[in-house]
């Protein structure tokens, strides 16, 4: 089986069959992508399998295939097209990686549209930044109290 087969059904294995059934990684991204975007629209969003296709974009991007390394970069630009996705990038991606992806965010974007895809996303960036350091903070965990045995 190929690799980039046996990794797409470590990573979906409940999706073996399609996965399997797909002739080149190009049908199967299709399929990814479908997948991809009905996560984000159930409710409450599917972010476990948001995080694989995300893990899989990330493996084929570091790949010496061509084709898999396209298919990725394809994946990677089509992230502003859909607002529902904007809204979880932050839960998915650090944001170091974020602005590694500029150049693809770029593509096929107006100035106008590129600008507000970068601002609503920083500002995702921003909020969910904030709510991990008030969640961590409520989390510290308190002194142990010495206990003396009786005397």
């Amino acid at each position: 089986m190929e690799a980039w087969k046996e990794k797409a059904i470590q990573l979906l294995p409940e999706r073996r069959d399609d996965i399997a059934a797909s002739e080149n990684i190009d049908d199967l991204w299709d399929d990814l992508e479908i997948l991809f975007k009905d996560a984000h629209q159930k409710q409450p969003v599917d972010s476990y399998t948001i995080a694989r296709i995300y893990d899989y974009a990330r493996w084929c991007m570091i790949q010496t295939e061509d084709e898999w390394v396209a298919q990725a970069i394809d994946f990677f630009e089509f992230l502003p097209d859909d607002a529902a996705i904007w809204q979880e990038l932050p839960g998915h991606m650090r944001y170091e990686e974020f602005q590694g992806l500029d150049t693809l965010f770029r593509y096929k974007r107006t100035p106008d549209e590129y600008r507000a895809f970068i601002e609503f996303a920083v500002a995702q960036f921003v909020a969910y930044a904030r709510q991990k350091k008030k969640a961590a903070a409520r989390k510290k965990p308190q002194p142990k109290r010495r206990r003396y045995p009786e005397e």
